[in-house]
């Protein structure tokens, strides 16, 4: 019994759409770089493949992984800038600054090296 490419790949970038939210941006793209050597599928079929299970946005090396993080990571901090000056300049009192400070400050702790992970 010979194994679909298709259908296996099909199958892999369904369980991680599905497992996507506990998998760290590594995983992600490990399981991307393992298809990538495994398939014969051809790019449409994959095209197909990753808009069907809503995979909109993969890093295909490792370098596009680390710009990509450290993108995230500037616009997050300047999230946090701009609500510390808002805080500053008293346009939002210290309960909603903290609202809106708080999961992002999470968010970088996940990011950066060493932390979450």
């Amino acid at each position: 019994m010979s194994t679909d490419p298709e259908e296996l790949i099909r199958e892999i970038y369904k369980t991680t759409a599905q497992m996507k939210a506990i998998l760290s941006n590594e995983q992600l793209l490990l399981t991307e770089q393992w298809v990538g050597a495994y398939k014969k599928v051809s790019n449409h079929s994959l095209r197909r493949i990753k808009k069907e299970v809503k995979m909109k946005l993969i890093e295909t090396t490792i370098t596009e992984h680390y710009i990509n993080q450290g993108k995230i990571e500037g616009k997050i901090k300047g999230k946090i800038e701009t609500f510390e000056n808002l805080y500053i300049q008293e346009i939002m009192t210290k309960k909603q600054f903290e609202e809106f400070v708080s999961p992002l400050r999470m968010q970088l702790t996940v990011l950066l090296p060493g932390n979450g992970e």
